[in-house]
This record gives C-alpha cells, sequence and structure tokens, in this order.
C-alpha cells in the first residue's frame, strides 16, 4: 500500500510540474512573438502627476485590462491583450497582464470587446475541447491561433484552475464514464462503520495499470516499465510475478532482472572497493611491463595513440573513445553528431549544424519528446510564422526552450542558424521587419526608434544593420558616422536615396539620465538579480532569470547574469520570488540531489529552465550544497566519507595507498580522512614509495600491499 500512495504523489507531482503552470507559460510566448500590434489602441501619454513612484504599474479604474505605466515619471496608458488581465501584484520587471486564473478581476468588471477567430473565443486564453465523457483534450489560444493538447492519460482538463487534474476534481467530466471504470460499492460495518483507507483494483485489460477510488471516484494510476500491479500485497512489483500480466511483459521484466544482476556483478567485480551506488567507470588496468606502457597484446587495435577519439563507421553520432590504448564504443546524445576535428580530451559532439553528417550514413533513432523531436538541437518553433520569423526553439535534454533570433534575423531551419531573412524562403520580409524597400536604386534607410541602425537595401531586399561602437546613422548622408555628429532625438530625418517616405513600426526611444555610458549595464539598488542595460543612451530595466544573480562586473556585451556562487549578492537586496517547479527550487541553479545520500555524496542536480538534470562530481569528490560546488567529502559534513570513497585509512601516520583497479589513482589520508588522487600525465602510483612514478616503473597488473608513506 506503501508504494501505491508513492505512485499516487508521484502522478500528483507529474500533473503539476507539466501543466501548473499554464499561465507563465502563455505570458512568455506573448512576450516572445508579440509585437505593438497586439494594442488595440494608441498608447495615451498622462500627465506626470499620475505616476506616484518613478517606475510603476496601476490599474485604471473600473477595467480589468488596462493600466497605466509610468516609466522614469512619465505615465502611459497601456491595454492587455485580449483575453488577458492586469495584475498590480507583480514585480515591475515582470509582464503585468495574465490569465484569469492568475488573477481575478474583482470589482473592477469592464473587458475590452472579444476579438474571437475561428479558433478562439479570444486571442490568449485556455480552452476546453469535448465532452463529459472526453475531458482531457484543450486549446491555447496564442495571438488568436489555437493549439491543442491533451492531458496525460488519466487526468482532464479543469477550465477552473487552468490545469491537469483528476477526473473527479473536474465539475463538468464524468470521471466514470472518462475512465471506464465505476468503484465497487464496498459495504459498511454496522460496529466499524465506512472503511477506512484507499482502495485500489487493476485494470481489467492492462496489468500495469490501476486504479485508485476516492470518495467512490475513481483515479487511474500506473506502475514503472518492468512492474505491473498485485493485487494481493496492494503495490506495484516486478511484472514476472503477476500472472495476469501477458507472456510477453513478463519475460521483459525477467530479462531485465537478470540483467540488473549481471551488471551489479560486474560492477562488484571491477570496482569491489567502490560504492556500487556511484557507478563511476574507471578504465580497466592493464598489464605493463617494466620497458613498455602496454604489452601490445593488450592494446585495441583501434588506439592509434594513447588517447584520441576515432569515428565509427556508417554512423553519424557513434564514435570509438581510447583512454590509454584502451578503446570504448560511446554515442552522442540524440540531436547531435560526431566531430572528427575534436581533440582529446574535448567534447566530441556537436550541433548537426556545425558537424554535417557526410557520407557517414544513419543516426541513432530519434527520442522525441511533446516538445522536442530529438533531445539535443535547434528546431524551427511552431509559435514562428511567416511574420514572426526570428522564434526558434532549442531542445536540451528534451525540453524545449523558446528562443530569438538577434534584431533583424530569421530563423534559418535548413541551417539551423539565424539568416538574413531575405534568404529564408518560408519568411514575409518585409512584413517582419516592418520595412519595404522603396523602388529605385539600392541605399541606406532610417531605422526609426533607434539612431544606432538602419535598413540596407539591396536587390530590393532589405536587411536590419547596426552601426560600429561610436558611430550612429545619419540619414542625409546614408552611412554611418561620429555619433556626436547625430541628433537621435530627431524622429523623422529624410531617408537616404529614397523619394519615399520610410515606414516607422517601432516604439519611439526615450533618453533619460541613467545611461552616463553608451553600451552599458547598471545596477538597481534594492535587487540581487536586476539590472539596467544602455543600448547607445536607451535604458531598459531587466531581470536576470529566476536563479541568477546580476554581476556588476559584467563589461557589455557580455552576458550579466551568472550563478549565485560565482556572484554572491552582498548588500544588494533580495531577488526576485523563485518560480519552482516540481523537481527545482529555482528555474536555473545547482542544488543537491534528492537521489544523493550519505554514501552517495557524488551526486548532484542542474536546473535549466526548470527541468533538473542530474550529474555527478568527478571521481572522488562531493557536491557541497553550501558552495553549490564539488569539494572533497572529507569538507562536506552530511557525506560518510570511508563509505563514499570505499576505503579507510588506516591507523598510523599520514600516508599514501593504492587504489585498487586502477593504478594511475591513489588514496591519500590527511589527519585520518582519505582523498581520492590522481597522478599527472605518464605518471602511475607506485605503492612501494608511496608516490607517484613514471608509468613504465609501475606493474599496474600485481597487488602490491600499500604502505604508508612516513612523514
Amino acid at each position: 500500500m506503501d508504494k501505491s500512495l508513492i505512485v499516487f504523489a508521484c502522478l500528483c507531482g507529474f500533473a503539476v510540474a507539466q501543466f501548473g503552470n499554464v499561465g507563465q507559460r502563455g505570458q512568455n510566448a506573448y512576450a516572445r512573438g508579440q509585437s505593438q500590434q497586439q494594442y488595440q489602441e494608441a498608447p495615451q501619454i498622462q500627465s506626470a502627476g499620475a505616476c506616484k513612484e518613478l517606475n510603476e504599474r496601476y490599474p485604471v479604474p473600473g477595467s480589468c485590462d488596462r493600466y497605466v505605466e509610468c516609466i522614469n515619471g512619465t505615465a502611459e496608458e497601456k491595454l492587455c491583450p485580449d483575453g488577458l488581465r492586469f495584475n498590480p501584484n507583480v514585480n515591475f520587471n515582470a509582464y503585468p497582464c495574465q490569465y484569469p486564473n492568475e488573477y481575478s478581476c474583482l470589482e473592477r468588471s469592464s473587458l475590452q470587446p472579444p476579438q474571437p477567430t475561428e479558433q478562439c473565443e479570444h486571442q490568449f486564453g485556455y480552452y476546453k475541447l469535448g465532452d463529459r465523457v472526453n475531458c482531457s483534450y484543450f486549446r491555447n489560444c496564442v495571438s488568436g491561433v489555437g493549439y491543442d493538447f491533451q492531458c496525460p492519460e488519466g487526468l482532464a482538463w479543469n477550465s477552473a484552475s487552468y490545469r491537469c487534474d483528476w477526473p473527479d476534481e473536474v465539475e463538468d467530466c464524468d470521471a466514470e464514464a472518462f475512465l471506464g471504470f465505476r468503484c465497487p460499492e464496498v459495504p459498511e460495518s454496522r460496529e466499524l462503520g465506512p472503511p477506512a483507507g484507499f482502495r485500489f483494483y487493476r485494470a481489467d485489460n492492462n496489468c500495469q495499470k490501476y486504479f485508485l477510488c476516492v470518495g467512490h471516484k475513481p483515479r487511474v494510476l500506473f506502475c514503472g516499465k518492468n512492474t505491473a500491479y498485485d493485487e494481493i500485497s496492494g503495490t506495484c512489483v516486478s511484472a514476472e510475478e503477476v500472472p495476469a500480466c501477458p507472456v510477453e511483459i513478463r519475460e521483459e521484466a525477467a530479462r531485465a532482472r537478470l540483467e540488473a544482476q549481471e551488471l551489479l556483478a560486474k560492477e562488484i567485480e571491477f570496482n569491489a572497493l567502490t560504492t556500487k551506488k556511484r557507478r563511476y567507470c574507471q578504465a580497466q588496468a592493464v598489464a605493463e611491463s617494466s620497458a613498455a606502457v602496454a604489452p601490445a597484446a593488450m592494446r585495441s587495435s583501434m588506439c592509434k595513440s594513447k588517447n584520441g577519439y576515432y569515428k565509427a563507421e556508417a554512423s553519424c553520432d557513434s564514435y570509438v573513445e581510447c583512454v590509454r590504448y584502451m578503446a570504448e564504443s560511446k554515442t552522442c546524445p540524440d540531436g547531435l553528431h560526431f566531430n572528427p576535428a575534436a581533440v582529446w580530451p574535448e567534447y566530441p559532439c556537436a550541433y548537426p549544424s556545425d558537424v554535417p553528417c557526410v557520407g557517414r550514413d544513419a543516426t541513432q533513432p530519434a527520442q522525441p519528446t511533446a516538445d522536442c523531436p530529438h533531445q539535443f538541437g535547434i528546431f524551427k518553433s511552431p509559435l514562428a510564422s511567416a511574420d514572426n520569423c526570428g522564434q526558434y526553439r532549442q531542445c536540451v535534454g528534451g525540453v524545449a526552450t523558446e528562443m530569438v533570433c538577434p534584431a533583424g534575423l530569421a530563423f534559418n531551419s535548413d541551417s539551423g542558424r539565424c539568416d538574413w531573412p531575405d534568404n529564408v524562403p518560408t519568411c514575409n520580409t518585409n512584413v517582419f521587419l516592418g520595412f519595404s524597400c522603396p523602388n529605385g536604386p539600392d541605399g541606406n534607410y532610417k531605422y526609426h526608434g533607434n539612431c544606432f541602425y538602419f535598413f540596407s537595401c539591396t536587390g530590393g531586399n532589405p536587411r536590419l544593420l547596426q552601426c560600429d561602437q561610436g558611430l550612429a546613422f545619419d540619414a542625409a548622408s546614408g552611412r554611418c558616422v561620429d555619433e556626436d555628429r547625430v541628433d537621435c532625438k530627431i524622429d523623422s530625418v529624410q531617408p537616404f536615396a529614397s523619394t519615399a517616405q520610410v515606414q516607422n513600426t517601432s516604439p519611439t526611444a526615450k533618453y533619460n539620465n541613467i545611461c552616463t555610458k553608451k553600451n552599458s549595464y547598471y545596477k538597481v539598488d534594492g535587487s540581487c538579480d536586476s539590472y539596467i542595460e544602455c543600448i547607445g543612451n536607451v535604458a531598459e530595466t531587466k531581470a536576470c532569470p529566476d536563479g541568477f544573480n546580476y554581476n556588476p562586473d559584467a563589461v557589455w556585451p557580455q552576458y550579466p547574469c551568472g550563478y549565485p556562487m560565482d556572484v554572491p549578492c552582498v548588500g544588494r537586496g533580495a531577488s526576485q520570488p523563485p518560480q519552482a517547479t516540481a523537481d527545482c527550487p529555482h528555474q536555473y541553479g545547482f542544488f543537491k540531489s534528492p537521489l544523493a545520500s550519505s554514501e552517495n555524496c557524488g551526486q548532484y542536480r542542474q536546473c535549466v529552465a526548470g527541468v533538473a538534470l542530474e550529474l555527478s562530481c568527478p571521481a572522488g569528490l562531493a557536491f557541497n550544497p553550501d558552495t553549490n560546488r564539488c569539494d572533497w567529502p572529507d569538507n562536506i559534513p552530511s557525506c560518510n566519507t570511508e563509505a563514499f570513497l570505499g576505503f579507510s585509512c588506516p591507523a598510523g601516520p599520514n600516508g599514501n595507498y593504492k587504489y585498487h583497479g586502477n593504478c594511475y589513482y591513489f588514496f591519500s589520508c590527511t589527519e585520518g580522512h582519505p582523498r581520492l588522487l590522481q597522478c599527472d600525465a605518464g605518471m602511475a602510483f607506485d605503492p612501494a614509495s608511496g608516490r607517484c612514478v613514471e608509468d613504465h616503473l609501475v606493474n599496474c597488473s600485481s597487488g602490491i600491499v600499500p604502505i604508508a608513506t612516513q612523514q
């Protein structure tokens, strides 16, 4: 029963992790992909008296989606996109328009008129699809375009909470008809009353699926791979122990159990003194004579040099790595290619755009996820369109992050790179850039709103270019000149080589006294992760992603955000509220893994965009949660150093001791604490002398009893 409750809790966490913050995803989709055309009315400049503070937002009385934004004391009335509500409680650095489930309208009742499309009731929103029997489908509307999704099996879309939920928690879902199961009636005892606890029932058509009955309503749960629900114990056990499972499932579970036993036996055989859980792959010790590095018979024939990489024939992503003449076949992560030009020990896998697979045949089968065609790669975003060509999707570990090309560039799915929009056949260059080249000779034209940029027309195709540092675009001469010669405050200058007026589609730049130096960063008082970026003389307030701190030492244009362990926040105030997920306390950072223990101290968790990646420290090091770095295990109070390293220092003086299984490593004992060290390249540990010597002087195949180095 305990195991079932754990599965129940895990599935709840999965539902929240996958769909618990759809408003944030929608907000990000809006912020990345939209332009000023979504504001239904032109911004209205208010009097300075409307601003109680220099930088703040205020609701417009009587409206749910209008607000006043003050920037440097200048007020501007704005309107949220159709379907979103203004939330006055968000941080100023965050986007203030959110979904109705994230902020109630309360007394402010009026909304802008809906802007429905054939697919959507509003431009933005989440809407249920299907009926009381088909409850798992829903639609996400972004700019009036509908994207249909389905909740994980067994969960239903809850229109009230904007998330996938247990079907019995969804008012307009018939849980029994949706799941195809009705909880049996359980007789009540006259003496004891109704039965206590939950009740579980295995599904008739799937031995790995079972139902949890809560208040006479069913919820569906699933056992893990190679396990099935056992009605006798009320838990998930190995499928080979459940007669109700089909033969092929029971045979697969039996094979998995045997493979696990064989793997464990090999680990014990090859690494008897090392903790089993660490699974650190050590190079197999080879017999060496006193006159040679290794006998030719013991070397792999593939290893032409001591350390290096070699491509595998007929494969784009497989390769052979040689470490001290020992060969091991490896495969790059799904979506990456092996780079034959890689020099050991640099990482040999790269994106296909950097390493095309020419004449090397096939790759491993794709491992797609709901958002990514491969685990790693750069792909066209489903949010991109002919008018919005700059958006693309980067997949890391099967998790998609929406990205945007630099200003003026569009994503080219053929090359996997940001490119000139006129080189991308699917991109409507003129609409994307908001500019059309006038008829006549080629020339350069003013980009309204930023005098450091300009349009260059060649063959009727516009490209957005930037002047070099210290220069600004002079529309009169049609070229970049010293910026002191250009009055960037003038909004309308006749373009060079043109008889037509250039279309102005960008907001007017605002100058202020914050930018004392062009192209620079400035800290925000009272904040660890907010900063001001000046591009030219135009200031913009920004915030680092959750989990990063602003680095005051960053020099423009390098990225100004870093991990707290590299950029401590001392005397600079607070950070933004955490944006935790089911697996990560912050969107980015390094944290202690829940899989780690006092005997398995080397494992830690890296969070990237709220997705956790399990990693391990280098051999002999443990993760220190106080510093968020890999450290000596004896520096970490929660780590059992002896159990973690599989070695205890003997009583007596300090000394160095043989590490069985690899003569290039050894244990060094100081004040009774062991540390695993490695000899320098070309050296091996000699137990007789207790130090590293030239490796041809050590017979790595012999078992010499380690002795302490006299101190």
